[in-house]
């Protein structure tokens, strides 16, 4: 079981240094993310203590009696549709014990299609509720105010772009995957 469920599993690098194009050249090899291809076999795995539990939490969590991290489910399927567009997958994680206002993770990291002098990641957060914050993109885009082509949430409400964020649909992800070069600001 332990082997199928590395096959169905994407790894997924973290960036720790400046987050430039070449993402795998600042890798951080400790860190990594895992999503798995089906996102079924990710909630029964992680409710698999006993055949009853997977199958009585299953029934609670679909018939709203249960609560669970909807978050990492939207992110797992960001995960899918990015690479079924071809794109590669890295995030950003930065963590600082002495200063809380230097911690960010991005979810997602993306390079724009045509690379430029400056400006060629498109740091991504996904969010499962309309109730968020965007702390992360904040700081990430103040730290490496040089990198960013555009800052993007994917989030279950509509098309915005407010504060230099571009807001979309969690639907439009494939969009995002394979916008043209001409389309990026």
């Amino acid at each position: 079981m332990k082997k199928l469920l590395m096959i169905l599993s994407l790894a997924v690098p973290v960036i720790g240094g400046g987050p430039n194009v070449g993402f795998k050249l600042s890798a951080n090899r400790e860190g990594l993310k895992c999503y798995m291809a089906d996102t079924g076999l990710l909630a029964s795995h992680a409710f698999s203590d006993s055949p009853t539990t997977v199958k009585n939490v299953l029934w609670k969590v679909l018939t709203g009696k249960l609560e669970l991290n909807k978050g990492m489910l939207m992110e797992n399927v960001v995960a899918q549709m990015l690479r079924a567009a071809g794109r590669e997958l890295c995030f950003h994680k930065t963590f600082d014990r002495a200063d809380v206002a230097k911690r960010m993770e991005i979810d997602f990291l993306l390079t724009k299609p045509l690379i430029t002098s400056r400006r060629n990641v498109i740091p991504i957060e996904v969010k499962s509720r309309n109730d968020y914050t965007t702390v992360s993109l904040d700081r990430f885009a103040k730290a490496y105010p040089g990198y960013c082509a555009e800052r993007i949430v994917l989030h279950p409400g509509d098309a915005d772009y407010t504060n230099d964020i571009t807001y979309l649909p969690l639907y439009m992800t494939p969009l995002v995957a394979r916008r043209s070069d001409a389309n990026w600001v």
